[in-house]
């Protein structure tokens, strides 16, 4: 996921995340989920990523944690 040319390229470049963007969002994931489920992770990540840019937010830690909890807590043991 992190750092590949096709990661995300549906979105505007200008809104793309950087690429350290994407890795601390997949640590922020793996502590959200207690987990160490790489591909879990980064397929979370994605969709926490996603979920920044479609409510207009930005790419931060604070945002990025946010959403990672919820997707936790709504979906918990759910998450493939």
């Amino acid at each position: 996921m992190c750092g590949e040319n096709h990661f995300m390229s549906d979105i505007p470049p200008e809104y793309r995340p950087t690429q350290a963007q994407p890795q601390r969002c997949v640590a922020i994931v793996r502590e959200c989920m207690h987990t160490d489920d790489a591909a879990k992770c980064e397929r979370v990540a994605e969709d926490v990523l996603r979920t920044a840019y479609a409510i207009g937010g930005d790419y931060g830690e604070r945002t990025l944690t946010a959403i990672a909890k919820e997707f936790t807590r709504e979906r918990g043991k759910e998450i493939p």
